[in-house]
């Protein structure tokens, strides 16, 4: 599908996602630039529902990780990651110090950092 024509519902679930991770923040539970895996669903008869590939989708809404499911109302719920963050990305990635060379870095950034 067009991104173009993608761009009112991908602006509708950014504010659906931003307000879900505003919430713990508000109780201090994690820190305002920590953006943990958030699993998003949209309600089964939603005309668009953009796939989590659409370019990357948890890019555009700058998230390490996002689930998409179908039911109910559109709604987001954001999960404490279990993965380390990234020291240059801030990301929370399964890869985080795979390279013994880079320990703090996930394995994008060490392939960045050459």
């Amino acid at each position: 599908m067009n991104l173009l024509r993608q761009q009112p519902v991908l602006l509708k679930v950014h504010g659906v996602i931003q307000q879900a991770i505003e919430k713990p923040v508000r109780k201090r539970r994690s820190a305002p630039t920590s953006k943990p895996p958030s699993p998003l669903r949209f309600p089964p008869k939603a005309s668009t529902t953009p796939s989590s590939t659409t370019p990357p989708l948890h890019e555009f809404l700058i998230l390490s990780d996002l689930q998409i499911t179908r039911g109910g109302d559109l709604s987001a719920t954001v999960q404490e990651s279990t993965h380390c963050k990234c020291g240059r990305c801030w990301k929370y990635l399964p890869d985080v110090g795979a390279n013994a060379e880079h320990p703090t870095l996930c394995g994008r950034c060490v392939e960045a950092v050459g």
